[in-house]
């Protein structure tokens, strides 16, 4: 399942195991560790303290977030977040729903 995460970059981004790039995105008091790696597309140059869009697989026993697509966000989809995340957890609860009656 992908994730789509509009959060602030709060770290450096750092060097990590086998040469994945490493950093934190930090949404009000949440943080999540980011890991990207260059395969045919170099991470473009994140920029500390602005908003940038993570899209990838989290993993709940890493606790991390190996990210697929990152980018600086667009107003429009920063302004637009809030009601994303209103639609698809209303959809995910209802998806949720469907399956316990299965």
């Amino acid at each position: 399942m992908l994730f789509e995460v509009f959060a602030t970059l709060d770290s450096a981004v750092t060097v990590g195991e086998y040469g994945a790039k490493k950093f934190l995105m930090r949404d009000g008091k949440e943080v999540v560790q980011c890991l990207y790696y260059e395969n045919d597309q170099t991470l473009p140059r994140l920029i500390r303290g602005q908003v940038h869009r993570c899209v990838g697989n989290y993993d709940k026993q890493k606790d991390t977030m190996t990210c697929v697509s990152v980018r600086a966000a667009s107003l429009s989809e920063q302004r637009n977040a809030l009601e994303a995340v209103r639609a698809s957890d209303a959809e995910m609860r209802n998806v949720v729903l469907a399956l316990s009656e299965m």
